[in-house]
């Protein structure tokens, strides 16, 4: 999403609640904005990224990966190494 619309979204956030009772015309900010943000998503391209990069940026570490489990163990059934000293 480009800058500009992103700061232009926050500036109708900020200004509906006040201005839409003074002044009828600020109702449609909304359904102005809605259309503008279609229109760029269907038409702006996305980033110049690559898939792989794409891909590395998506992908959610393991919890095993994290080290909040033992080797294997939370697949298994077993009983996690961080939680050894709790009581049962």
């Amino acid at each position: 999403m480009p800058r500009w619309v992103v700061y232009l979204g926050n500036l109708v956030g900020l200004t509906l609640p006040v201005a839409t009772g003074k002044h009828k015309s600020f109702q449609l900010l909304f359904p102005a904005w809605v259309l503008l943000v279609s229109v760029v998503i269907l038409f702006v391209r996305p980033s110049s990224r690559s898939a792989n990069e794409v891909q590395s940026a998506r992908r959610v570490p393991d919890l095993e990966e994290q080290g909040v489990f033992g080797r294997g163990q939370a697949r298994r059934g077993g009983r996690p190494e961080v939680m050894a000293g709790a009581v049962s």
